[in-house]
């Protein structure tokens, strides 16, 4: 059994990759994978030595700072929005604008208008996910998070 199955000519491509996504399935429930483990996160610190499967990334840093949650949601780290982050996300916003026109000009007039709303649009991205790796950070002990301390009740 420890020899691969190969295809037959009467087998489709089609009835192959149905049976390899059957045996992953299969070696995902035993946790049987010839790659190893799927995405571990091993933990440092207080909890070192705890392995949790099934979460993505490897955490291999040391917190410097309290640990308010490990792994944050997407919910807590955008309810954990303090002024700062607010203030980088409309300055990266608003740093795009100019940027925008300023491409668009160098191409057409015409083009500057549209340019701009694009390059507020990613400035916008862009600054919504600065402000969650800001919070996440302070969130999971990277950052310094003296008021997130203080809201959760610890030292």
């Amino acid at each position: 059994t420890g020899t691969p199955r190969r295809a037959s000519v009467a087998e489709t491509p089609r009835a192959h990759v149905r049976r390899r996504r059957k045996a992953h399935r299969a070696n995902a429930r035993d946790g049987s994978n010839a790659r190893g483990p799927s995405a571990v996160v091993v933990v440092v610190g207080e909890d070192a030595g705890e392995r949790k499967t099934g979460e993505m990334g490897i955490v291999q840093d040391t917190p410097k700072y309290p640990v308010i949650d490990r792994a944050p949601s997407l919910a807590t780290t955008v309810s954990n929005f303090n002024v700062t982050d607010y203030r980088d996300w409309a300055a990266i916003t608003a740093a795009g604008v100019p940027i925008g026109w300023y491409a668009g000009m160098s191409a057409a007039k015409s083009v500057a208008k549209p340019c701009a709303y694009i390059a507020a649009a990613m400035g916008a991205w862009g600054g919504f996910c600065w402000a969650c790796q800001s919070s996440t950070g302070r969130l999971m002990g990277f950052k310094e998070n003296p008021e997130e301390v203080k809201r959760a009740g610890r030292r």
